[in-house]
């Protein structure tokens, strides 16, 4: 499978973002990926009160021009994320968007197959919260103040590849920190031989746990890990992202590191790597708790 990681610097303009996003896709397409990652919530990086007015229904908005780049350019496509609205188009308009009640959306990833097809919708279940250093004044972030939390995972979903069939888990950000969401009853069964994390993960906890986590799952689940991640500063340089895309193999090798630039890169990765780890140490098949 050779895989594009578009790592990206979304700010508060939706149309230069999505633009961005897209030139990146079709780079990708260009230089032969046949599968597409984005960053978490890549089309709109701007004040938490404006969130809900730069959100889409499923099936239209960002949602409808990622199925179309995927059919376009006939690769798969996982579209990172982006705001789900729940309410009607009626009701939506009506909202100012300076309201005193927030009102609440999803952070959505979908994933499309080289048809435009859904092969998958998945609405983050963990909301950041991260206090400033000295832990005293409001929350430099809180998802929950813009964000309804969505189901863990159920199953993985088939992606195919050069006549490969992968289960492949797409699971968002903050997920990262949480092991038993990569082992629901189901997923514990059939476990992931790849799992896609678009994040949006802050300089200040990248820089201490990034690297760290994506390994010890990758380790733990003995399957890829493939983490797209916003670089770059955001909010009027208020906040900044951490950037370091990386490939992490089942063995828990570091593969890819995109380090800080706003870039694309493509790896090649195969599926009997997965095989082969879990045969040679078959850690999976020996727990003692299912």
């Amino acid at each position: 499978m050779r895989v594009a990681l578009c790592q990206l610097n979304p700010q508060d303009d939706k149309q230069a973002n999505l633009r961005r996003a897209f030139d990146a896709v079709a780079e990708s397409a260009r230089r032969g990926a046949e599968v597409v990652v984005l960053p978490e919530m890549f089309s709109f990086m701007g004040a938490d009160s404006e969130r809900f007015v730069h959100a889409d229904l499923l099936g239209q908005g960002v949602f409808a021009d990622l199925a179309t780049a995927a059919a376009l350019h006939n690769i798969a496509l996982i579209g990172g994320s982006t705001g789900e609205r729940t309410l009607s188009d009626v009701q939506r308009d009506d909202i100012p968007i300076d309201a005193p009640a927030p009102h609440l959306i999803y952070n959505t990833s979908q994933s499309f197959g080289p048809d435009g097809a859904v092969l998958n919708t998945y609405r983050k279940a963990h909301l950041f919260s991260l206090r400033n250093e000295n832990n005293l004044v409001s929350p430099e972030f809180r998802e929950a103040d813009w964000c309804l939390a969505g189901e863990p995972p159920r199953s993985c979903f088939d992606l195919h590849c050069s006549g490969q069939v992968w289960r492949a888990l797409v699971l968002i950000c903050f997920d990262l920190r949480f092991p038993e969401i990569f082992r629901m009853p189901e997923l514990r069964r059939t476990p992931p031989d790849i799992v896609f994390i678009p994040a949006a993960f802050t300089y200040r906890t990248g820089r201490d746990h990034w690297e760290i986590l994506l390994r010890a799952r990758a380790i733990e689940n003995q399957c890829y890990i493939v983490a797209c991640n916003q670089t770059g500063t955001f909010c009027t340089g208020s906040k900044r992202n951490y950037g370091h895309s990386m490939v992490i193999s089942p063995w828990g090798e570091v593969l890819q590191d995109l380090g800080e630039d706003d870039q694309v890169a493509i790896i090649e990765i195969d599926l009997d790597r997965v095989r082969t780890v879990r045969a040679q140490l078959p850690a999976l098949a020996s727990r003692l708790i299912n």
